[in-house]
C-alpha cells in the first residue's frame, strides 16, 4: 500500500520535473520501481545519453543521493519500501538540484 502511494507521488513529482528539462525522456515505474530515462534533447528525439545519465548519477552522490544507471540512459530509482512521501520529496528535491547543476 504504501508503495503503490508514495510511488505515485513521486510518479507526479517525476513528470513535472521531466516537463522543465530537455535532457528528461521519459518516466516509467510502477509502485516505488521507477525509471528516468536521460535523452540528449527530447524535443529533437535525440538517443540515449549514458554520459549524462553518469553525470546525473554523480551529482546525486554528491548530495547524498545514491541511484543507480539501468540500461544505456535510465537512472533507476528503487528506495525502501518503507520511504515515507516526505523522503521522497526529499530525494526528488536533491534530484532536481542535480539536474540543474549539469
Amino acid at each position: 500500500e504504501n508503495s503503490a502511494k508514495v510511488g505515485a507521488k513521486m510518479m507526479e513529482r517525476l513528470k513535472t520535473i521531466a516537463a522543465k528539462y530537455d535532457v528528461i525522456g521519459d518516466v516509467r515505474g510502477l509502485g516505488l520501481m521507477i525509471g528516468v530515462e536521460i535523452v540528449k534533447n527530447k524535443k529533437t528525439g535525440a538517443q540515449a545519453d549514458t554520459e549524462m545519465r553518469e553525470k546525473l548519477i554523480q551529482e546525486c552522490f554528491k548530495r547524498g543521493l545514491l541511484f543507480l544507471g539501468c540500461g544505456a540512459s535510465t537512472v533507476r530509482i528503487c528506495p525502501p519500501l518503507t520511504m515515507t512521501e516526505a523522503q521522497a520529496m526529499v530525494a526528488l528535491d536533491i534530484f532536481e538540484e542535480a539536474l540543474k547543476s549539469l
